[in-house]
């Protein structure tokens, strides 16, 4: 029964094409997750940030990254993992 769902899950991601609407991070800056093909982008707006800006609007961008995330994984019927690798 779980591989079942997990192969329905995985062919529902690679058709997937989702675009979440551009959410505010900060005053300066926004983001738009989505999803296509099983690849997860996100683009900022008006630019992306620099590593400096980027730790002060770090917790909103996480509390957004997540609510994405979270939505993908309701949508599929399946847990979502996201696996951060530092730099």
């Amino acid at each position: 029964m779980n591989i079942h769902r997990s192969e329905t899950a995985s062919r529902a991601l690679l058709a997937a094409n989702i675009v979440d609407d551009r959410q505010r991070i900060s005053d300066e800056f926004s983001i738009q997750f989505s999803l296509r093909a099983g690849q997860c982008d996100a683009v900022w707006s008006p630019r992306t940030p620099s590593r400096r800006e980027f730790e002060q609007v770090r917790a909103a961008y996480l509390r957004v990254r997540d609510r994405f995330c979270e939505s993908i994984g309701e949508w599929l019927g399946v847990n979502v993992v996201v696996v951060e690798v530092p730099r």
